[in-house]
């Protein structure tokens, strides 16, 4: 892997985690899980909680699945 390689994977592993991050954030605020929030309690930031998560994984999965195939392939290898 070249050094030009890794640092372009930085920004979409950070954006993919605050927006994984905020919609869980969400989806508990929905819920009613945290009060005195304008989401408390309304199930509409619930729904958008859960893409909003749902589409934070498929970033972090997206740009980490050639990591991970790397990582199972040494493992075989080794064990």
């Amino acid at each position: 892997m070249t050094r030009n390689t890794r640092g372009m994977r930085v920004l979409p592993n950070i954006i993919g985690v605050f927006v994984f991050f905020f919609g869980c954030a969400w989806v508990l605020a929905g819920i009613g899980y945290v009060r005195e929030t304008s989401m408390s309690g309304s199930y509409i930031w619930t729904g958008v909680g859960i893409v909003a998560a749902l589409f934070g994984a498929v970033i972090l999965a997206s740009v980490n699945r050639a990591r991970f195939h790397l990582w199972r392939a040494k493992r075989s290898v080794l064990g």
